[in-house]
């Protein structure tokens, strides 16, 4: 594990929103597992939107700072450009930008380390500004000595050298940047509605197909179609592949991490450029994607995202909304067991914003096992593998009220577990309508 990302367990981001859409007062602590319910449109996914908002634009510096070495920008203000790409950003995201002057929008990537739009106005901490600037100027001495060369006197070896040297200098801007975000995660956003990505996905290459798509969906498709080719292989080929080329072997997680996927898919995606994107039913029998259920449609990206990131040990920052969409409950189970697998053997984080009590109920247990697990090793990992546990001091639960009620934490810390009261009021709503409807019969 690297010193970073060891480091930043020891370090604690934090978002602040005013005024913004539902959510009119948020100061939230980031935990490394999260899980958002409430009402529809109380203001969960603007929550989950605005993390992946503040943690993305670490991409976006590291794309800036790449594009001013491939085009030996020295003579610029490096820091107004990427003001505007945040603006730029904002408006893509929300239809929003700084001219909104009621929004307040906050994110500490450590305690002397923030980024804010505050009063009309985009803001940064001066350590912020401090250490941007400070790579930059690596960055230009770097361009000046490319500048000085004279290639046509370099011989091949010297030649091969350079090229390395720039190699490892691209990969120290990058160590510099994780380290100015106090973060070395990709972010990964998972949004609901997937069933679209699903059967669309075919089109994506077409002129102008994303062009009035959402902008965090038009991402989520540009994925799938990056990485689907990958699966003209099973499962374990995609496994004894990896395994060829890093020789290393993780049986136990793929293999747990494959049985899972198959408990919720009820076949294996296929694809080639032949027939194309294809559910095999069993081992004669297969199914194009627009035929296939729309539980399977929903969950189909999210589970093969997701073992992508578990067989290469990626460390990432994931959201999900509404995983639970059009599954049965066991499958909504297993779907988060597939997550705290990725959790638990990446050392990534998770946020999941859903309406489903089972989905919490789910992660109960995940949390009961990791507390009992302490005491009781053996005896909870024989009915729940261990590396489905989850730590309770890494995790919390926040119901997000309708507007004008500011989103309170659910988790009860001394049991280990989200608050039962909370986990389906509407069963308590309807048990009582019920009993009212008895005491009617019987009057």
């Amino acid at each position: 594990m690297s010193m970073l990302r060891t480091h930043s367990k020891l370090i604690m981001q934090r978002l602040i929103i005013k005024n913004f859409g539902p959510i009119k007062d948020l100061d939230m602590e980031i935990k490394d597992f999260m899980v958002f319910i409430g009402p529809q449109a109380s203001g969960k996914s603007t929550i989950a939107k605005a993390v992946y908002f503040f943690k993305s634009l670490k991409e976006n510096v590291l794309e800036f700072f790449m594009e001013v070495i491939e085009n030996q920008l020295v003579d610029i203000n490096p820091f107004w450009g990427f003001l505007d790409n945040i603006n730029e950003k904002l408006f893509k995201y929300w239809g929003v930008n700084s001219n909104y002057k009621e929004i307040f929008l906050k994110f500490y990537y450590s305690d002397n380390i923030f980024i804010s739009l505050e009063k009309n106005k985009l803001t940064h901490s001066e350590k912020f500004i401090k250490e941007f600037n400070l790579i930059y100027e690596l960055i230009k001495k770097h361009i000046y000595k490319q500048r000085n060369r004279t290639p046509l006197a370099e011989t091949q070896a010297e030649k091969v050298g350079f090229e390395t040297k720039k190699k490892l200098f691209i990969n120290k801007i990058g160590q510099r940047v994780n380290q100015l975000f106090n973060d070395e995660k990709e972010v990964v956003f998972i949004p609901a509605v997937r069933t679209f990505a699903t059967i669309l996905s075919p089109h994506i290459g077409k002129s102008n197909f994303l062009d009035n798509a959402d902008y965090l969906m038009t991402e989520f498709m540009q994925e799938i179609n990056s990485i689907k080719s990958s699966f003209n292989k099973s499962l374990e080929q995609l496994a004894e592949e990896k395994f060829l080329l890093t020789k290393e072997k993780n049986n136990e997680i793929t293999e747990l991490a494959q049985k899972l996927i198959r408990n919720i898919l009820r076949g294996d995606y296929t694809y080639d450029n032949t027939n194309g994107e294809r559910l095999r039913i069993n081992e004669n029998e297969y199914l194009p994607l627009n035929y296939v259920s729309s539980g399977q449609q929903e969950s189909l990206w999210i589970l093969l995202l997701i073992y992508l990131k578990i067989l290469y040990k990626k460390n990432i920052f994931l959201v999900i909304e509404e995983p639970e969409a059009h599954l049965f409950p066991e499958a909504q189970k297993n779907i988060m067991e597939l997550v705290a697998l990725l959790f638990n053997t990446t050392d990534s984080q998770v946020m999941i914003t859903t309406h489903s009590p089972y989905i919490l109920s789910s992660v109960n247990n995940l949390l009961y096992a990791g507390k009992l697990g302490k005491t009781k090793n053996e005896k909870v990992n024989a009915l729940i593998n261990s590396k489905l546990w989850i730590d309770v001091d890494r995790t919390d639960a926040m119901y997000v009220h309708r507007p004008g009620t500011p989103p309170e934490s659910i988790m009860d810390r001394e049991q280990a577990m989200i608050k039962a009261e909370r986990i389906d009021s509407a069963s308590d709503i309807i048990n009582a309508e019920f009993d009212k409807l008895m005491d009617i019969e019987f009057e």
